[in-house]
């Protein structure tokens, strides 16, 4: 039986971290940061500004979110494309969300021109980015089942074999799990339990089927 493939986790980094590229005596100090939302990253940048007050440019992008929706990058002062674009390229290229990277320009008294300048805001964010851990986020879901108390040993059978979490567990007024798994299998799991319980194979468990044993809701 094939189900339907569904993105539902992503790459981000677990800690802050920082990062340098020097040319020509200009120095490009690069700070990431694990952020997930606008405001958080409002306060950073204005952390970044105050803790560099003699710095003209404070460029930086971010990713949010699943597939990295939600972005920004912004050049701050410098040409455009030659500084926030080349940071969010380098989040791109390693695929990175959740994510804020700053870099920091100070002038050394040497122009570098715009290719310079592309090179060297995206080296000093990938240097950030080699500092710190990156980790995997898992989008899950969960689910409501009330079940026959008789079927519980079963219940817990699959939830071990497809290591889905158990959140919750009672029996009165009726037996009832609340139980977390990633989104990519909800769909799976959902028709597993049902053809476990009833005795029936995946395939004969299709979207109509109405179970008469159990109840099973998606909550979130």
């Amino acid at each position: 039986m094939r189900y339907m493939e569904i993105l539902d986790h992503y790459d981000t980094i677990n800690s802050n971290s920082e990062g340098l590229y020097k040319e020509k005596g200009s120095k490009f100090i690069a700070y990431a940061f694990p952020c997930k939302t606008t405001e958080n990253f409002v306060k950073l940048i204005e952390q970044i500004k105050e803790k560099h007050p003699k710095s003209k440019h404070v460029c930086y992008a971010y990713r949010f979110g699943l597939n990295g929706t939600q972005f920004r990058y912004n050049d701050d002062g410098e040409p455009s494309g030659i500084a926030g674009k080349p940071i969010y390229n380098e989040l791109l290229s390693q695929n990175l969300s959740d994510i804020l990277v700053a870099v920091v320009r100070y002038f050394g008294g040497t122009k570098l021109g715009a290719t310079g300048l592309i090179r060297a805001y995206r080296a000093a964010a990938r240097d950030s980015l080699i500092n710190t851990e990156k980790i995997t986020q898992y989008i899950n879901s969960r689910m409501s089942i009330i079940y026959p108390i008789e079927l519980i040993g079963q219940l817990y059978q699959i939830t071990k074999k497809y290591d889905i979490s158990i959140v919750e567990s009672h029996y009165e007024p009726k037996p009832k799990m609340i139980i977390e798994c990633r989104n990519s299998i909800v769909e799976f799991v959902t028709k597993t339990i049902i053809a476990n319980m009833h005795g029936y194979s995946l395939d004969e468990v299709d979207e109509g089927f109405e179970s008469q044993l159990i109840k099973i809701e998606h909550i979130e």
